[in-house]
């Protein structure tokens, strides 16, 4: 079995942190540098091991949420740019490649956002929740936990 990415940033934090923090003089700046190094690379395990799951979650939600858009009255650009991101998939499933789709899509969704909260018309407010709540679950998602040291 190989390991994966995520398992070979935890280990070279636990090597930072058990191995190579005790040694260092602990007066210097380096201990510091050593502990924030582990950190990071225990954050970036666990980003690492959710990202494409993540990014192709939040894409697939953003172009239902499109989907849902065009059954209403939205303005003509706005709407052709909706409709067109929303039929448009990833060719693979790379980070780099659902990321630069995720932000356009992101463009997308703030545009539509902006559109909607200036609407004064039910289903406005609806897609507004929706709206939000896409956000709140992108924001949870996103959550690291912090390693104690």
């Amino acid at each position: 079995m190989k390991p994966g990415i995520a398992q070979l940033l935890t280990t070279v934090a636990t090597t930072l942190a058990t191995r190579i923090a005790p040694e260092l003089n602990p007066d210097s700046y380096a201990v510091g540098d050593a502990r924030m190094a582990t950190v990071l690379a225990v954050l970036l395990a666990q980003e690492t091991d959710r990202a494409a799951d993540t990014l192709a979650r939040e894409n697939r939600e953003m172009r239902v949420l499109f989907l849902d858009a065009l059954r209403h009255d939205l303005p003509s650009p706005l709407g052709g740019r909706i409709a067109g991101d929303a039929h448009i998939e990833e060719p693979d499933l790379r980070i780099s490649t659902l990321s630069a789709a995720h932000d356009r899509l992101s463009e997308t969704l703030i545009a539509l956002h902006t559109t909607v909260e200036a609407l004064d018309e039910d289903w406005a407010r609806v897609l507004n929740k929706h709206i939000w709540s896409l956000l709140l679950r992108g924001a949870e998602s996103r959550l690291l936990a912090m390693p104690t040291l």
